[in-house]
């Protein structure tokens, strides 16, 4: 069969649940399974370590690097259990089930106002730079990290601190802080259109939760014009993932020297934004990137057909 069965990694627990009642095992699909990781720490373990080795006719489609990271490295832990001593070509067998994929954000919609698409070649059409509109605003996911931002909120503001009506924080030298989210602790969802809006109010973002994957808000929050500050978990201890400058990205959780930085982004903004310029060069060329990867991946699971569905 041709047929490719595509399941997001929250999913994996499904996969054998489109056979019919009267086949008997996995081993006799009429079709092609594949996983895609948009994330790692999403499947909390559904897809189990055994199952690398023993679901050979399963491809894993990898969004980022740490997913990449991820699966390789247990299909050599899979893959050591069950063959002594060093085994290259059975390594080799392991990483051609394994397909580097992307996801890009969609840059030519009306929300970015790019004014035409860009190459991977060219510099960004519009500057990280400000347009004029930008607030001493600085805002963050309320969903992941709270336990850090919230630290970050309390010595920015100390006893200055000022809760607005709409949620924000400010401090007594003018930088508020804004959840990405409206109601109590900015916990009900904001639609596209709003999330965008308010990033291209704000000036800074910052991100010290947990980083699943290649998340999204942070290269809309680039594209929005803001300047970017994150953690190394997860996907974001790899540059290849979220390659901002070093400056921007903390290893170790340091209250004092975040919010200097956040100081400084705010009162020169201009100066600061324009540092992301190959980080949103790098988000905008995602498109033809993710084109490549899809016309890869057909040519793996329809011309070669690597060996992932087994035969009758």
């Amino acid at each position: 069969s041709s047929d490719l069965v595509i399941w997001p990694e929250v999913w994996t627990h499904l996969i054998d649940s489109l056979q019919q009642p009267s086949e008997p095992a996995w081993n006799t699909t009429k079709y092609q399974s594949a996983i895609w990781w948009l994330s790692v720490n999403n499947n909390k373990g559904r897809f189990a370590p055994h199952q690398f080795i023993s679901r050979q006719d399963i491809l894993h489609l990898v969004q980022s690097s740490y997913a990449r990271d991820h699966v390789l490295t247990k299909l050599t832990a899979a893959v050591a259990t069950t063959h002594s001593g060093s085994d290259a070509n059975k390594n080799s067998e392991q990483q051609q089930h394994v397909l580097t994929m992307t996801e890009f954000i969609p840059y030519t919609s009306s929300e970015f106002a790019l004014s035409s698409t860009p190459t991977t070649t060219t510099k960004p059409t519009n500057s990280c730079k400000g347009n004029g509109s930008k607030e001493n605003l600085v805002v963050y996911n309320p969903a992941k990290g709270m336990h850090w931002t919230d630290e970050i909120i309390r010595r920015a503001c100390g006893k200055q601190a000022k809760t607005e009506r709409d949620g924000s924080v400010s401090t007594g030298g003018g930088i508020r802080f804004c959840p990405i989210g409206k109601g109590p602790g900015g916990r009900e969802r904001l639609s596209g259109e709003e999330v965008v809006e308010l990033l291209k109010t704000a000036k800074v973002y910052i991100d010290f939760g947990p980083h699943p994957g290649m998340d999204r808000l942070p290269r809309e929050a680039c594209l929005a014009g803001c300047v970017v500050i994150t953690n190394r978990e997860g996907a974001a201890n790899f540059d290849s993932d979220v390659p901002l400058p070093s400056e921007f990205k903390f290893a170790q959780f340091d209250v004092d020297k975040i919010c200097s930085l956040i100081k400084e982004c705010c009162s020169k903004h201009d100066e600061y934004a324009e540092k992301l310029d190959k980080y949103k060069s790098w988000i905008l060329a995602q498109r033809v990137q993710m084109k490549a990867c899809v016309d890869g991946m057909v040519n793996e699971v329809v011309t070669k057909r690597i060996g992932c569905v087994k035969k009758d």
